[in-house]
């Protein structure tokens, strides 16, 4: 089923993924604070697939099924962010970066809320101790947090969705199908490559802006202290299950053994993939070549989403077995203590 001129070696296959390099802990405060997320983190397993499509992913997608430029897939390809060959990484400009941290600052009402909190308790302890304060000081300091607070809690996120499709900067990063590889942005000139099979992939529990617990989708370099959260599907879950889905979803469009996921926004690509393609000649994809492109975003949310969440919840995904245990030396015991973790984890709900 492999088209091995299109593909190279290094491509990931999930059913063989081979032996990695021996693993060992390195001093560093780097390395350590990413072993630490590590340990905190549930460590997801390679290779076995539940073959459940996320909702976030297909939820965001039916832009690009639906242009009409699908209709040279080719020139369409490089106007993407997701083709049968990359998904994009890092093409976000400075400047929406930089906007994009400060929401996620001061758009935040729990961090918001702490440092009003601390102020009026600083204030509080002056006065008590001292038996003066300058209130103006820390009344103005709290207008100007609430005024920041309003900002970007209300205005900078329609300002994010109007910018982010026009200050985009394609700096070759991303998840290469074709070759295996991920390739990185660090900072300023500096980039980071290693394949696919070199990234650990971890769910961790983490607050949003507002203080609210969200599964993150992190992947971290078993090497070197890299880590990123995968840019897929929405910022927040609430479910796990729900990125476990996602994860399930980047592997398979890794796998060359794989066809591409049957998702929105590799629909028009889908003849461009060989292995895909001869999935498709096949007739295994069981839908017509336009499935996406016709169906409406309200008909599918209405009468075909609700199914697919009930499949992603009621999966037992414990069952996976993980083709990367016992591949990377040197490591054993923690591959023990991830998977005790693995299969002993419950799920609300």
């Amino acid at each position: 089923m492999l088209n091995n001129s299109y593909y190279s070696e290094t491509a990931y296959r999930g059913h063989r993924i081979p032996r990695q390099r021996p693993y060992s802990k390195k001093n560093g405060i780097l390395y350590k604070m990413q072993d630490m997320h590590t340990k905190m983190a549930l460590r997801l397993p390679w290779g076995n697939y539940a073959n459940i499509n996320s909702t976030q992913i297909i939820d965001i997608g039916f832009d690009i099924a639906q242009d009409s430029r699908r209709k040279k897939p080719e020139n369409f390809a490089e106007k993407v962010y997701w083709n049968h060959e990359c998904l994009k990484l890092d093409n976000g400009h400075w400047l929406l970066e930089a906007l994009t941290f400060f929401t996620a600052l001061f758009g935040s009402r729990f961090i918001i809320t702490a440092v009003i909190a601390c102020c009026i308790i600083s204030y509080l302890t002056l006065w008590i101790t001292k038996g003066k304060s300058d209130p103006s000081f820390f009344g103005y300091f709290i207008c100007v947090l609430i005024f920041l607070h309003i900002l970007f809690y209300y205005l900078a996120p329609t300002l994010l969705n109007k910018l982010q499709d026009k200050l985009v900067v394609d700096r070759g990063c991303g998840f290469f199908r074709k070759t295996g590889m991920v390739r990185k942005h660090i900072t300023g000139k500096e980039y980071f490559e290693a394949p696919f099979t070199e990234f650990d992939a971890t769910l961790i529990n983490m607050p949003d802006i507002n203080g609210l617990p969200r599964y993150q989708l992190t992947l971290v370099h078993r090497y070197q202290p890299i880590s990123f959260n995968v840019p897929i599907g929405l910022e927040g879950v609430l479910d796990g299950r729900f990125r476990l889905a996602d994860w399930d979803t980047l592997q398979r469009f890794m796998d060359i053994s794989q066809p591409l996921p049957d998702i929105p926004q590799l629909e028009p690509f889908r003849a461009l993939d060989p292995v895909t393609a001869e999935y498709d000649k096949a007739g295994k994809r069981g839908r017509p070549d336009d499935y996406w492109a016709n169906l409406s975003h309200d008909d599918w949310f209405k009468n075909h989403e609700p199914e697919l969440r009930k499949a992603i919840t009621s999966f037992h995904w414990q069952g996976l077995k993980d083709y990367m245990a016992g591949k990377v030396p040197g490591r054993e015991e923690e591959d023990q203590i991830a998977r005790r973790r693995w299969c002993s984890m419950k799920w609300k709900g």
